[in-house]
C-alpha cells in the first residue's frame, strides 16, 4: 500500500458538457452504475494509493455526499443485508480515508493543486484529474507504475502521457521529447495547446501526474494566464 496522498481537483465548472453540469457535477455523470469520480478512485485504489484529497468548488457538495459512509443510504443498505450494493458500487469501503478542501476562486488547475500545499507538506503526491477515466472499469495500474517510476529515478515530477490524433494536439497539452521516445523517457517540455504544425509529437498530457513538493513553489512563481 503506497502512503502517498492522491490529490484529485474537482473544483471545475464543467461549462463544456452545460447544461448536464448545470446543476450537476462533471464528476459526478453517471458511467453505467457509478459517477466517473468512483471510477477515478477505484482507478487509485488499484496502485495502492488509500489517502485521497479533494480540491472541490461552488456545487461540487454532491461528492461529498457521495462519499460520505454515515449517511441514512448506506445504514439502510447495511441493516437490511445488502452491504453487497455498496461493495459493488465502492462506496464505505474500510481503510479509504476522504478530505475535502476548497478552492475558493476559479483560477484554474494549477490554483487548485496550489490549494493542496498546506495539507500535502514536504511530501511528494500524485496528482488525478477527477474528470478522466484511465483504462477500461478504470482497470489499470498506472499511477503505481508511475510513482514507482518517480521514487527509483528521485525525478521532480512523472507525467502520463496518451497518443492522440495528430489534428487533435491542438486541444491538449502535448510532450516534448528530450531524446529518443521509450515507455519512460524525460520531457525537455510541454507545450499547451500547440499548433498542429508546432506539436513536436503527438503525446498528450493524460490527467495522472506524480509532484515532488516543490511544484507548489514553482505554481506560485509562475504568472497566471488566461488558457
Amino acid at each position: 500500500m503506497s502512503k502517498m496522498v492522491a490529490v484529485i481537483p474537482v473544483a471545475g465548472l464543467g461549462t463544456r458538457l452545460w447544461p448536464l453540469t448545470k446543476s450537476q457535477p462533471k464528476e459526478m455523470l453517471p458511467v453505467g452504475r457509478k459517477p466517473v469520480v468512483e471510477y477515478v478512485i477505484e482507478e487509485l485504489v488499484l496502485s495502492g494509493i488509500r489517502r485521497f484529497l479533494f480540491i472541490t468548488g461552488a456545487g461540487k457538495v454532491a461528492i461529498e455526499n457521495h462519499l460520505e459512509c454515515n449517511g441514512k443510504p448506506t445504514n439502510h443498505f447495511g441493516k437490511s443485508g445488502q452491504e453487497g450494493i455498496l461493495g459493488d458500487l465502492g462506496i464505505g469501503q474500510p481503510g479509504r480515508e476522504y478530505v475535502f478542501t476548497r478552492q475558493d476562486k476559479q483560477l484554474g488547475l494549477g490554483h487548485a493543486v496550489l490549494c493542496a500545499a498546506p495539507m500535502v507538506g514536504d511530501r511528494p503526491f500524485a496528482l488525478a484529474l477527477g474528470d478522466m477515466i484511465i483504462g477500461l472499469h478504470a482497470q489499470s495500474c498506472i499511477m503505481g507504475r508511475m510513482i514507482e517510476t518517480f521514487e527509483k529515478s528521485r525525478a521532480d515530477a512523472v507525467i502520463a502521457l496518451g497518443e492522440v490524433a495528430r489534428s487533435d494536439v491542438v486541444h491538449y497539452g502535448i510532450a516534448q521529447p528530450r531524446g529518443r521516445i521509450r515507455p519512460i523517457f524525460e520531457l525537455a517540455d510541454v507545450i499547451e495547446k500547440p499548433r498542429v504544425e508546432e506539436a513536436t509529437s503527438r503525446l498528450a498530457v493524460a490527467g495522472r501526474y506524480v509532484f515532488g513538493p516543490s511544484i507548489f513553489q514553482l505554481i506560485h512563481e509562475t504568472p497566471p494566464h488566461k488558457d
